[in-house]
């Protein structure tokens, strides 16, 4: 009995003698299943890795884990790093903000395939009704009332330079989470919301995109930042995502969550598996060892 404790102790202590990837994601169902496609590919290439899901607080909060290191590596989208964590809108190509990011100890992929970008958008029949199918059409309509996430409200890219670029005149905007923001439309409580080009909802509601017309917000390719110590095994395995993810693809992924509540567990084990024949467990437990181990010490 001795024996098989010390070699139950000895296989745990190897097991977690190399530090396991941290994988984080922010709290986006989106970010979530790219978390999830990250983690699972990882342990299918026999890489350790954990995942840090849904991490609150938004973008920098996810910004700031992987600069000290709390976590290794998060999917991001190529307008966020320009516009809102690096601060320079000229950087437009992957090549260049790679390079920006090389002296801070970070490394990017190529793009997974997709953007999601931002828009502006109102009921299919209202926007018919107003003649309202640009946003500069917004001007000629101050009684509209905006309704728009806490974070599109202070990003620089968000409202405040949208309104400037536009000279938006509504006074009537409302913070809202980005999930509420559909409700208000379909109660009648607001008439514009911001919305992502990946949001199943803009179908399952009827929605307009309403066409960016002075061209304001910049592309958002999905990416995976990292840190450059990450080893070329692990980057060999979320490459495997680069092109790989259309943007049909993306928005049915967020549908299967979001409308018909599967887990994103189960939404990242079906596409590895039949778009690029990997598999990753069930969906759920995902392969992970360390809590039987944890059991078994003690």
């Amino acid at each position: 009995m001795r024996v098989s404790v010390a070699l139950a102790v000895a296989l745990y202590g190897a097991s977690v003698s190399a530090a396991p990837l941290r994988v984080g994601s922010k709290a986006d169902t989106e970010s979530v299943i790219l978390g999830e496609l990250c983690t699972r590919l990882l342990r299918a290439s026999g890489v350790e890795a954990e995942y840090r899901r849904d991490l609150n607080g938004g973008t920098q909060v996810v910004w700031r884990a992987l600069q000290r290191g709390d976590i290794d590596l998060y999917p991001e989208y190529t307008g966020t790093l320009a516009r809102d964590l690096l601060h320079d809108p000229s950087l437009v190509t992957v090549a260049a903000l790679r390079a920006r990011l090389a002296p801070m100890g970070l490394g990017l992929s190529e793009p997974l395939g997709f953007a999601n970008n931002y828009a502006l958008g109102m009921s299919r029949d209202r926007a018919q009704a107003l003649d309202t199918h640009r946003i500069s059409d917004l001007v000629g309509h101050p009684e509209l009332r905006l309704g728009f996430s806490h974070e599109f409200l202070d990003r620089p890219d968000g409202f405040p330079s949208l309104r400037a670029r536009y000279g938006l005149p509504q006074t009537s905007v409302t913070g809202l989470d980005h999930d509420i923001e559909y409700r208000s439309l379909a109660e009648g409580s607001t008439d514009v919301v911001d919305l992502y080009t990946t949001d199943p909802e803009i179908e399952y509601h009827h929605l307009a995109v309403l066409d960016d017309d002075r061209r304001h917000f910049p592309t958002y390719e999905s990416v995976v930042l990292y840190r450059a110590n990450v080893s070329p095994a692990a980057r060999d395995a979320f490459a495997r995502l680069v092109g790989r993810i259309t943007q049909a693809e993306m928005t049915r992924m967020n549908g299967r969550a979001r409308v018909y509540k599967d887990h994103e567990g189960l939404i990242a084990a079906r596409f590895l598996r039949e778009r690029l024949h990997v598999s990753a467990g069930d969906g759920l437990r995902g392969g992970r060892l360390h809590p039987v181990w944890t059991r078994t010490v003690e």
